[in-house]
């Protein structure tokens, strides 16, 4: 199942991508933060946990390469969208209370 989300997340992120591209490269625009939020849930879709769109934005090249099939930094991703997904739900967590 896990590999199965995985695999549908990253076809979402290539979408994201090439439905996007100028957008992607339009940086401070509507259009791009609105790329930027595809890209995020395509992501999310793939690795089982919300990102937020600095992670999206400094991880930017890394995932249009994931995207396009290259695997090297797969791991490295996961673990920094694990990681901002932490942060973000105590930030969450605080501005809720």
């Amino acid at each position: 199942m896990a590999a199965a989300k995985f695999s549908s997340g990253i076809k979402k992120l290539n979408q994201a991508f090439k439905d996007n591209e100028e957008a992607l490269n339009a940086k401070g625009t509507f259009e791009y933060y609105e790329a930027l939020s595809l890209v995020g849930e395509a992501i999310s879709e793939a690795f089982g946990v919300d990102v937020s769109s600095d992670f999206i934005e400094k991880n930017l090249e890394n995932l249009k390469a994931l995207a396009n099939g290259a695997t090297d930094d797969i791991k490295a991703l996961q673990m920094a969208a694990a990681e901002d997904y932490i942060i973000n739900l105590g930030l969450k967590s605080e501005v809720e209370d």
